[in-house]
């Protein structure tokens, strides 16, 4: 496993300052993770690990449980809230 450098702390203060939610960093981790640290990752968090791999396969993400029924209004609305939490402003 790496080590926690100044550059990779510098940048999660950034991340932190931004308010991403933890399951998002969660799924960023586990998309970044190289297979040990994708185990390591799944074992602590089954869930976010499951349902990341179920989104992936799922066109848009999009899953029966989210029950949507109108996907373009949906996906546009996702969008903004997404692009909220990651304005280059901050």
């Amino acid at each position: 496993m790496k080590d926690l450098n100044l550059i990779d702390y510098e940048i999660s203060k950034r991340l932190a300052v931004r308010d991403i939610p933890f399951a998002a960093l969660i799924a960023a981790a586990l998309r970044k993770a190289d297979p040990n640290n994708f185990d390591r990752l799944e074992s602590a968090f089954p869930d976010i690990a499951s349902d990341l791999k179920l989104r992936y396969n799922a066109p848009a993400g999009i899953l029966l449980k989210d029950h949507i029924e109108n996907y373009d209004e949906t996906l546009k609305r996702i969008k903004e809230i997404v692009d909220s939490y990651l304005d280059s402003s901050l």
